[in-house]
């Protein structure tokens, strides 16, 4: 009897560890997010007179953490411009934009959107001879008062035809955590 007990016990955690569909618990979601959202670099490459410019932003995640739906973590924005001049030599400039801390209520978020910015590679004549488009997921939700917030979070880099974030994994990891967070779903007459 002893034995079935430990096999019943044993089959019942193992049930309890992941989420009822098979599908990602809020942890191993969080870790994917986590995984993704580590660091992303955008390039812009400029020319102007005799000098060219390389300018690199770097947007930095940390302390990403969840409790209660409530997903915290800080974004530190800084640029770095490399500048080649043939008169003067190379130098390097640092700016440091931003640290900001986010804290994003999963379960009040009613639809994740994007926007983007694009950044542009030039030649020596001006002409564009590629552009990356730095995305940003937008998490509408409402506040306490009942306006809408809109908080954005930098997700990736692409090519500058990309189209569909929905069909990302990021996009889909974050709108899995919006169901365990039994969010609101957006209000549609499709």
């Amino acid at each position: 009897m002893k034995t079935i007990t430990t096999i019943l016990l044993a089959l019942f955690s193992l049930t309890i560890s992941y989420a009822q569909d098979g599908k990602p618990t809020k942890e191993e979601t969080l870790q994917y997010i986590k995984s993704e959202l580590n660091e992303i670099k955008v390039y812009q490459h400029t020319f102007s007179g005799s000098s060219e410019y390389k300018d690199e932003y770097i947007y930095k995640f940390s302390d990403m953490k969840m409790k209660n739906c409530v997903l915290d973590y800080q974004l530190r924005n800084y640029k770095n411009v490399y500048k080649f001049s043939l008169s003067k030599g190379d130098e390097t400039f640092n700016y440091d934009g931003y640290t900001k801390n986010y804290n994003i209520d999963i379960s009040k978020t009613e639809s994740i959107e994007t926007n983007e910015s694009r950044f542009e590679n030039k030649d020596e004549n001006g002409l564009i001879v590629s552009a990356t488009k730095l995305i940003r997921f937008i998490f509408k939700q409402k506040n306490d008062n009942g306006n809408y917030e809109y908080i954005p979070m930098e997700i990736g880099t692409f090519d500058d035809d990309f189209q569909d974030y929905k069909s990302l994994k990021i996009y889909k990891a974050f709108q899995h955590l919006r169901k365990l967070c039994n969010a609101p779903e957006p209000i549609s007459f499709d």
